[in-house]
């Protein structure tokens, strides 16, 4: 069985934890990148009858996904659960998987265009030219260093749970905390989106 849920919209996201918690809290195993070779051998049915949850990620670069499209049939026949639960996917990526789902889930948030949460968004995709050009647009409007950190900090803090890096949101804390001036918080920020 496949189970895709993409979007950062995190209100539905926690609705969807709490209806379907057995797919998206209890996971069993976690294939990851390279890993994602593997996952034939859970495929098979289990002599023994049980199910596991398998949740993929790091999955969508083009080799593993042609991969994996490979085994979209076998992967909705399976006895197993897979999850892919991916913040942001291609309309035709999710459309492709969702066709071989049993469970289909669209979290999407509506972008606000000019808001330091859409900066955020390019930042979590690391779409360092779109970011740059974003938070000078920002700056130009007037927008806070502040506020634009105060914001991207707010919505990196959903993105990583206790059991992968934060790598983001560490960064940013740090950021906030440890100039005293705008001046120096705006070069921050800068290097910041330059160096994802």
């Amino acid at each position: 069985m496949l189970i895709v849920r993409v979007g950062d919209n995190f209100k539905k996201r926690n609705e969807l934890n709490h209806k379907y918690g057995e797919y998206f809290s209890k996971v069993d195993l976690y294939l990851r990148s390279d890993g994602i070779f593997g996952l034939k051998q859970y495929l098979g049915e289990d002599i023994f009858g049980g199910k596991l949850v398998i949740k993929m990620e790091n999955w969508n670069n083009e080799e593993t996904r042609s991969f994996l499209y490979k085994y979209l049939e076998d992967i909705k026949n399976s006895q197993n659960i897979f999850v892919i639960d991916e913040l942001d996917m291609l309309d035709a990526t999710f459309k492709k998987l969702s066709s071989f789902a049993a469970f289909s889930f669209d979290c999407k948030e509506e972008k606000v265009k000019d808001s330091a949460f859409h900066l955020a968004d390019l930042i979590i995709r690391k779409n360092k030219k779109d970011a740059w050009i974003e938070y000078h647009r920002l700056l130009k409007m007037g927008e806070p260093v502040e506020s634009i950190i105060g914001a991207l900090n707010y919505k990196l803090k959903f993105v990583y749970d206790n059991n992968k890096e934060k790598v983001f949101g560490d960064n940013l804390i740090f950021l906030a905390k440890s100039h005293d001036s705008e001046g120096d918080a705006v070069i921050e920020l800068e290097r910041f989106i330059l160096n994802l």
